[in-house]
């Protein structure tokens, strides 16, 4: 299931990349933040960095494939790569949308992957400029044992 899943994603975003998108209709969205748990006490304290993708399908809709790095005060020998692909409705300048994210925590020469979960995110977005919140959670743990994030994001 976790291959088919895997396949699944990286062939929308094969047919995404092949079936002409228009440049106005892509963006792309380089962005740091921070992440903490649900209890926002930022403790630990963590910081993200990544890359997305926007692709803008009609006037509301957006498909955004990305992935992020967390690390623990930017030390990498061992840090938690993210990809994930969310839909979003967008209203204007803002957006609010969901899809699926997974971990794969990478320590040293081994790493460890985590199931699919369900990511939460909204925010407001301009041409080259980004806000976003986000929630990561477990299917078998909705809305317990979340991490909660922020991040600010330029584009091109």
């Amino acid at each position: 299931m976790k291959k088919l899943s895997l396949l699944l994603m990286i062939g929308m975003m094969f047919v995404f990349f092949t079936t002409g998108i228009q440049a106005e209709g892509l963006h792309i969205f380089f962005n740091a933040g921070v992440v903490t748990d649900d209890s926002l006490s930022f403790d630990p304290f963590l910081w993200s960095l990544g890359a997305n993708l926007d692709f803008h399908l009609g006037k509301f809709l957006m498909i955004s494939p990305e992935a992020n790095i967390l690390s623990y005060k930017f030390k990498f020998d061992t840090f938690q790569f993210q990809p994930a692909i969310l839909l979003n409705l967008k209203f204007s300048s803002f957006f609010v949308g969901g899809g699926l994210q997974k971990y794969i925590l990478i320590t040293g020469d081994s790493y460890a992957a985590g199931d699919w979960g369900l990511k939460l995110n909204a925010g407001f977005i301009r041409k080259n400029f980004r806000l976003r919140g986000y929630m990561d959670m477990e299917f078998d743990n909705l809305f317990k044992d979340m991490l909660v994030g922020f991040q600010v994001g330029i584009g091109f």
